[in-house]
C-alpha cells in the first residue's frame, strides 16, 4: 500500500498481494551473462564489470549470474575475478554461473567455485521444447541421461544447482513435470522456468509456476526462479504474476539489455515490487548503477524508460505544473510528485521537475524563473510563455536566459 492510499487520497482497485512474500522474494541479474548476448551493446572490460557489481550491491541485487565460464578461457578468467571481487568485498551477492547440461560446462562451474574459493550456484540447462528437440535432433532418452549426470556431478562437486529448461513457456506440461522430478531428484534445489523467446503472457507465466508447485514441488524445499524475454513487451508484467503464483526469485539485466528485444528490464521490476511492498531496496543508487551501464554497454537511455529516463519526473503542462506548485506551496512535496504521477519520484532520490513549453501557464513560470534567479513579473512570464507557443519548443535554460536579457 502507498503512502497516498494509506492516507485515503487514491483508490486502489487491486493489489497482487505480493506485499505477504516480503523477505522472500528476491532478484537475481544476469546482466553479466545474458545481457551480453545483445549484439547491440559494447562488452565491458573487466574493471568495469566488477564496478558494476559493486553497484548491484548497494541497490541490493540478491544474486547475479556472472557469466558462462566454459565459452573461453578468457571469459573463465573473468569470471573467476569478478567472484573473488564479490567475496573478497562482501558484496552480499549470491554468485551464479550458466552451464549446459554437458560434462564440459560441469567442469568449468566446479573450476570457477574452487579457484574463487566461493560457493556457486550453476545455472544447468537444456532446452525442453519439440521445435528445440526437432532442430537439435536430439534424443529424449539422451536428454534425460545429461540432466542426470550433470546434475548429479555438480552436486558431489559442492555445486549448489538450479536447473532451467529453455524455451520452457512453449514446452507441454508431462515434459516439464518429468524433466524438473528428475532434475530435483538428482539434487537440484531451484528450478527456473524460462521464457527463452519471450512468448509468454502474464496468464501463461501464472499458470506455468501454479503448475510446477502444484505438481512438481508440492511439499518439497525448492525455489522456483522466473526467467523472462521482452519479445511481447511483457517481460515485467510477466514476471511479476510469476512471482504472485509463487516464484521466489525473478531474473532481470540493467536497461533490458539482452537478445533480440531483451530481457525482463531490471528497473521497472524493482520499483514495481517496491510500490507493491515485496522488497525494500535502496532504489537511490538505481540511478547511478544505470547512468553506470548505459556507459559501459554504450546504450543510451530512452527519456522516457520507467522510473530512471530523463522525463519520466517532469512534465512542460500548465494544468499539471499548476498542481504540482498548489503541492509545494503547502510543503507536501510527496504530493508534488505523485498528483499528476503514478510512480514516486522519491523513490529514485528525484523530484518532479517543470519545465516551460507550448502547453504551459503560469505555474510553469513561477517554477522556473526563480530557479534561474530571474523576477518571475508578469511581464518575464508572458514573454517566456508567448516565445515558446510561438516558436512551438520546449525552453532550455539558456533560451530562457537570453528571451529575458536585460
Amino acid at each position: 500500500m502507498t503512502e497516498l492510499e494509506k492516507m485515503g487520497l487514491v483508490h486502489n482497485w487491486g493489489s497482487l498481494d505480493l506485499s505477504k512474500k516480503k523477505g522472500e522474494i528476491k532478484i537475481l541479474d544476469t546482466s553479466l551473462r545474458d545481457g551480453l548476448q545483445d549484439p547491440s551493446i559494447t562488452q565491458p572490460k573487466l574493471s568495469e564489470k566488477l564496478k558494476l557489481v559493486e553497484l548491484f550491491s548497494k541497490v541490493g541485487i540478491d544474486a547475479a549470474d556472472i557469466g558462462f565460464p566454459v565459452s573461453s578461457e578468457f571469459h573463465k578468467k573473468e569470471v573467476i575475478e569478478t567472484a573473488k571481487h564479490i567475496v573478497k568485498n562482501k558484496l552480499g551477492i549470491k554468485i551464479c554461473v550458466l552451464a549446459r547440461t554437458q560434462p564440459a560446462d560441469i567442469k568449468a562451474a566446479i573450476e570457477v567455485s574452487q579457484k574463487a574459493g566461493c560457493p556457486v550456484e550453476a545455472i544447468t540447462i537444456i532446452g525442453s521444447s519439440k521445435v528445440r528437440h526437432f532442430v537439435e535432433k536430439w534424443d529424449y532418452k539422451q536428454i534425460k541421461k545429461w540432466i542426470k549426470e550433470s546434475v548429479q556431478t555438480a552436486v558431489k562437486n559442492g555445486l549448489e544447482v538450479n536447473f532451467l529448461t529453455e524455451d520452457g513457456t512453449r514446452t507441454e506440461p508431462k515434459v516439464i513435470k518429468e524433466l524438473y522430478l528428475l532434475a530435483i531428484d538428482s539434487g537440484a534445489t531451484i528450478v527456473t522456468l524460462a521464457d527463452t523467446v519471450g512468448a509468454a503472457n502474464p496468464l501463461n507465466a501464472f499458470k506455468m509456476v501454479k503448475f510446477l508447485k502444484d505438481n512438481v514441488i508440492k511439499d518439497k524445499n525448492i525455489i522456483i526462479d522466473w526467467h523472462g524475454h521482452n519479445d511481447r513487451d511483457m517481460a515485467t508484467t510477466n514476471s511479476l504474476w510469476a512471482l504472485r503464483a509463487g516464484a521466489q526469485r525473478a531474473h532481470v539485466t540493467v536497461l533490458g539489455i539482452g537478445e533480440r528485444a531483451g530481457n525482463s528490464a531490471m528497473e521497472p521490476l524493482l520499483f514495481n515490487l517496491q510500490m507493491e511492498d515485496a522488497i525494500n531496496k535502496n532504489l537511490k543508487y538505481l540511478q547511478d548503477l544505470t547512468d553506470y551501464s548505459s556507459k559501459i554497454f554504450k546504450i543510451n537511455i530512452p527519456n522516457n524508460f520507467p522510473g530512471i529516463g530523463k522525463s519520466v519526473h517532469s512534465t512542460a503542462v500548465g494544468i499539471h505544473a499548476s498542481a504540482i506548485m498548489k503541492a509545494r506551496n503547502i510543503n507536501r512535496e510527496d504530493l508534488a510528485n505523485t498528483v499528476y504521477s503514478g510512480v514516486d519520484a522519491q523513490m529514485f532520490g528525484r523530484k518532479t521537475e517543470i519545465y516551460i513549453g507550448p502547453l504551459s501557464g503560469k505555474a510553469n513560470a513561477l517554477y522556473v524563473l526563480p530557479k534561474l534567479k530571474i523576477k518571475p513579473t508578469e511581464e518575464n512570464i508572458q514573454k517566456v510563455l508567448d516565445y515558446s507557443r510561438n516558436k512551438n519548443v520546449i525552453l532550455k535554460e539558456e533560451e530562457i536566459k537570453k528571451i529575458l536579457k536585460p
